[in-house]
């Protein structure tokens, strides 16, 4: 059976590519993946803490396909019904290990 009628969203990500320029670094981020089925929700604070969220960060798990080249530093932005988020992406890993659903942990950005 397959759960990706479960992913009512998308997304764009984007990847950052560094840079360093009179010993200053910088991350440009650009195009990567657009209009990737997922679905993302907020963690609650009890949750967030099993990550090491510290109070008042904002954290989110997404899921999507286990296909998706999704990487940590990874930005992802999709739309809820509460707005646009733009989050960046902390941990990802196949769930299911069968290659069927990725699951991320992202960090709001700022």
């Amino acid at each position: 059976m397959s759960i990706m009628h479960m992913l009512n969203s998308t997304m764009t990500v984007t990847r950052p590519a560094s840079s360093t320029s009179a010993g200053t670094h910088a991350d440009t981020y650009n195009a990567h993946l657009s209009g990737i089925a997922c679905r993302w929700h907020q963690l609650n604070p009890s949750e967030a803490i099993q990550y090491g969220a510290e109070r008042g960060v904002n954290l989110w798990r997404g899921s999507c396909d286990a296909g998706n080249d999704l990487a940590r530093r990874d930005r992802c932005v999709f739309t809820d019904d509460q707005g646009s988020h733009t989050v960046d992406v902390e941990q990802a890993w196949d769930s299911s290990g069968m290659a069927i659903i990725r699951v991320m942990i992202a960090r709001e950005a700022t």
